[in-house]
């Protein structure tokens, strides 16, 4: 049978783990080695952690990219449930990658906070709130896509969505009961937010560097043709949801940068 690229991470994966316990197992009945052949073990114990996290992140990126291209992610794709799973899981990918450039870290984590500001409001300041919201947004997201499910794959869903929320109104989690009122009148105006589709492609252009992506007349046109407000709201709404727009021509002067660790 052969394999594909993603089952050879896995088992790959596999084999570093069992490498892995070993060593640990190894070192645990070993109390009496010299020094330097602790300090080997660490190295090489440590040499495993790291191959092994980046099987992990492979793994994850391959089955991240088979959902986004599965037949039923593309109908999920452009609701608020496809759009902050997108962008959270590409920033987590994106702080991962550089975790050793300090001054490119600080700049994906005060982008993070303002996707956060603007994705999920007021709610993004708890873990209970963002929680509350991503609920109720996957319970949304699934219902466009319950008929195409088995039976099987249908109850598994909702019993994982379900069960904390009937939890919470049984009294079991107050906290996450109130946040889910919160979040409720949050979904009002989720779905077709302006500013959530503008922050949501000004993440992605920031993420991958790009610094001008068009003027901001050619941008309403094409992003938000729903506007009719004044053009100079409309610039303010696009550096205020992240769009590193022109003023000029397109290649001319870009809009102010994200600084790192600003407030």
């Amino acid at each position: 049978m052969k394999l594909t690229g993603s089952t050879r991470n896995q088992v790959r994966a596999a084999r570093v783990v069992a490498r892995l316990f070993e060593q640990i197992e190894i070192a645990a009945n070993r109390p009496h080695d010299s020094a330097e052949r602790k300090n080997f073990r660490l190295w090489y114990i440590a040499k495993l952690l790291r191959s092994l996290q980046l099987h992990i992140r492979f793994i994850e990126s391959r089955l991240f990219a088979a959902l986004l291209y599965s037949d039923n992610a593309r109908t999920i794709r452009d609701t608020a449930f496809g759009r902050s799973l997108s962008i959270d899981f590409l920033l987590k990918t994106e702080q991962r990658r550089i975790s050793g450039n300090q001054r490119r870290c600080a700049q994906m984590k005060t982008l993070q906070r303002k996707w956060n500001a603007i994705d999920k409001g007021r709610l993004a300041r708890s873990e209970t709130g963002i929680e509350a919201l991503t609920l109720l947004r996957k319970w949304y997201a699934y219902g466009l896509v319950a008929n195409r499910l088995s039976p099987k794959r249908r109850v598994e869903f909702e019993h994982r969505v379900l069960e904390p929320i009937i939890r919470s109104l049984n009294g079991e989690n107050p906290e996450l009961f109130a946040a889910i009122v919160e979040a409720q009148k949050f979904r009002q105006t989720d779905e077709n937010n302006v500013d959530r589709r503008l922050a949501e492609f000004g993440a992605l252009a920031r993420l991958v560097g790009k610094r001008n992506v068009g003027l901001a007349r050619t941008l309403r046109n094409e992003r938000a043709p729903d506007w009719i407000g004044d053009m100079r709201d409309f610039r303010k709404k696009l550096t205020r949801c992240l769009v590193p727009w022109t003023r000029g021509k397109p290649t001319g002067r870009p809009a102010k940068k994200i600084r790192g660790g600003s407030r």
